[in-house]
């Protein structure tokens, strides 16, 4: 028999459910944007997460559908679809921004350009730090300037501001712990503790979310887990 050395590279994976929710802080800027009913640069249609809002401008260019219409549903840590369409067909650029930590503005890490055309399409990548539940999006246009990051409350001239709900399902947030050893050539056995301490509410410390170590042979795609303890 002969015996060739294996090389493991273990990982730990530790999933949370987190449920905490942040201290609701009242008040979004209400933007000036200048449109006109009828006009070539207003936001006719936007689809999103189940959200397929036509429109024309409305409250000069405000128009704020956060309590009309049901919200969007996204999962955290996922790709959502987006579509602006523009009314009769005028170019324009588009970005929007979602308040994923709930402080009520909208930062520059939330922003997110979705495209210039009559029709703007891409993808939003939800972040799974997102924060679950109703949380407000920001979608603008504008036909002439460009859209930067900031420029979630400043005056647009030609183009429109529209907010809309998102209702964002929480992801379970994986932490990952490399040690600090890449086989385990000259040893049999490996003996290492992980602590990862949690500091918040809603945990869900159900079995199926213990910590697990998972380590597979070098050159191999199979995966076996090792069940961690809860102390």
């Amino acid at each position: 028999m002969i015996q060739l050395p294996i090389k493991l590279f273990p990982v730990i994976f530790l999933f949370l459910n987190l449920t905490t929710q942040s201290q609701t802080i009242p008040g979004y800027c209400k933007p000036e944007t200048f449109c006109f009913s009828n006009s070539n640069y207003s936001i006719g249609k936007v689809t999103f997460g189940g959200i397929n809002n036509f429109s024309d401008c409305i409250n000069n260019g405000y128009g704020d559908y956060t309590q009309s219409l049901p919200p969007a549903v996204v999962n955290g840590a996922s790709a959502v679809f987006i579509s602006v369409a523009i009314n009769n067909g005028t170019p324009s650029k588009v970005a929007i921004w979602i308040d994923y930590n709930h402080n009520n503005v909208f930062d520059t890490a939330e922003y997110t350009f979705v495209g210039d055309g009559d029709v703007a399409v891409g993808y939003i990548l939800i972040p799974s730090t997102a924060l679950g539940g109703i949380t407000r999006m920001r979608v603008r246009n504008s036909v002439i300037d460009n859209i930067k990051p900031g420029d979630a409350c400043n005056t647009i001239v030609y183009g429109e501001t529209e907010d809309y709900s998102v209702n964002i399902i929480a992801s379970p947030i994986a932490i990952i712990y490399k040690p600090g050893f890449s086989d385990t050539l000259y040893e049999n056995n490996i003996d290492f503790t992980a602590r990862i301490k949690h500091i918040g509410t809603g945990i869900d410390g159900s079995n199926s979310f213990r910590p697990r170590i998972w380590a597979k042979k070098y050159g191999s795609s199979f995966w076996k887990s090792f069940p961690g303890e809860k102390i």
